[in-house]
């Protein structure tokens, strides 16, 4: 819509603003046309002379400070001349697609490891004991979503966990393996995929950083960027020593 002194331009005769005051301009609200006279009167025969004045039409615009702009435009009130305000500038879509994702809830893959201390009466693991560590939390996410008034197709696809043990050392892997409940053959067996030995006793909490994926694809152009999201274990971990102690049973 046209504001401010433009609206005045627009309901009047076009000629009763700025510096667009003629008497022969008139503007027809029906057909939006605006008629302005061009031909003035002159002596017989002059060069330039004419004694039927012509007529420019402007269908849809309308006169503002001696201007021609399309009706129905946007102009800044203040200034004179007014000028269209330039349009807002287009959305970006990678920039839509970092928004989007930032607005999604990731899966979480907080860290898991096994044995579980709990299933023993000293709720540790012994130093020295392999630990194998895994996550529960699902590898891919699809989604779709509006942001900046596109629409952003996204998929996140889990590319590495990275599980900083407490002690200063990180243990970094892409696959994982689910330990079993019991290793009958070999209860000291590693993890083929992702694990971990203290060797050090003490309690430690175990921190997982996942670090994402991102495939996007809005307002006809795809792309992709990583992202890292970090959950915590819900309990910290005790790794503790088992020493073997000698009871003499005297005889009866």
């Amino acid at each position: 819509m046209v504001s401010g002194p433009a609206a005045l331009a627009k309901d009047g005769d076009q000629g009763g603003y700025g510096n667009s005051n003629r008497a022969d301009q008139s503007y027809d609200k029906g057909t939006h046309t605006v008629t302005v006279g061009t031909g003035t009167g002159g002596s017989s025969g002059g060069k330039g002379s004419s004694s039927n004045s012509s007529s420019d039409r402007h269908a849809g615009m309308i006169q503002v400070c001696g201007a021609w702009v399309p009706e129905g435009s946007v102009y800044n009130p203040i200034m004179c001349p007014m000028r269209p305000v330039a349009p807002s500038p287009r959305p970006n879509p990678a920039q839509a697609a970092r928004k989007a994702v930032a607005q999604l809830t990731l899966p979480v893959n907080a860290p898991i490891m096994g044995p579980n201390p709990s299933q023993n009466k000293w709720n540790m693991i012994p130093v020295g004991y392999p630990i194998w560590l895994w996550t529960d939390g699902d590898a891919t996410l699809s989604s779709t979503v509006t942001q900046d008034g596109l629409t952003v197709s996204i998929t996140a696809t889990r590319q590495s966990i990275a599980f900083k043990m407490g002690d200063g050392n990180t243990t970094t892997c892409k696959a994982f393996t689910v330990r079993p409940t019991h290793l009958a053959n070999n209860p000291m067996q590693q993890s083929p995929t992702c694990g971990y030995v203290y060797d050090t006793t003490g309690t430690y909490t175990i921190a997982a950083t996942t670090t994402w994926l991102i495939n996007w694809m809005a307002g006809g152009q795809t792309g992709q960027f990583t992202v890292t999201d970090t959950a915590t274990a819900s309990t910290p971990l005790t790794i503790g020593e088992l020493y073997s102690v000698i009871v003499y049973d005297p005889p009866k």
